[in-house]
């Protein structure tokens, strides 16, 4: 397996994401990373896939600029397309702190219609297989039940995210199934004030969900 690691990132990266990507033991020597940036969603995440697919890789991991990949993880990713060839595996993470929701979206039979993009191996020929644009903006999702879950697709840009819930649902589409990793998180990392003060300790204050 060759890993391009792909990271979209806004401008700023934190260094947990950094030390559990570029520093990761765990990653297979052949391993390439690269950083994207100056893009807007989705067009970062488009661009990810374009530049990875320069290279000889065989899956694409997306680690968004937020993420801390906990130790492992890897190594479980990789050990879990081995043995199942899994196309799409993501990890899953928490939303919003004080919050029991996560990013992985379920059907009735244990089936999942998506999952965020924080830290996701994706198979090089699933991009081949759906063509491009891998990622938009220009679908909502309105859920219309959660118990049996329902939802309905429509043409309509959203102002924020969005590209991970209508790639989930193309996979579907072309009967790609998604997998997640099982017990197994990563932790979504957030920061509430980036404002430097001139202070020795002027550590940035980090909450982490998990």
């Amino acid at each position: 397996m060759k890993i391009a690691v792909t990271i979209p990132t806004r401008g700023l990266l934190f260094a947990e994401t950094v030390e559990s990507t570029f520093l990761n033991y765990e990653f297979p020597a052949s391993t390439t990373f690269h950083i994207i940036t100056g893009l807007a969603i989705p067009h970062a995440h488009n661009e990810c896939v374009r530049r990875a697919l320069e290279t000889d890789c065989t899956h694409i991991l997306f680690v968004e600029d937020d993420m801390k990949i906990m130790r492992g993880t890897i190594t479980a990713l990789i050990d879990y397309v081995e043995k199942t060839d899994a196309k799409y595996v993501g990890v899953d993470y928490a939303m919003r702190d004080n919050d029991i929701s996560r990013t992985t979206v379920w059907d009735r039979d244990g089936s999942i219609f998506w999952t965020g993009l924080g830290c996701t191996l994706v198979s090089r020929e699933v991009f081949e297989l759906i063509g491009k644009p891998y990622f938009t903006d220009e679908y909502t999702v309105k859920i219309l039940n959660d118990k049996p879950f329902e939802y309905q697709l429509k043409k309509q840009k959203r102002p924020y995210g969005g590209q991970d819930i209508y790639f989930g649902l193309q996979l579907r589409e072309h009967g790609i199934q998604l997998h997640v990793l099982p017990d197994i998180r990563a932790v979504h990392m957030r920061c509430s004030a980036l404002h430097k003060e001139e202070v020795n300790d002027a550590r940035y204050p980090i909450t982490y969900l998990v």
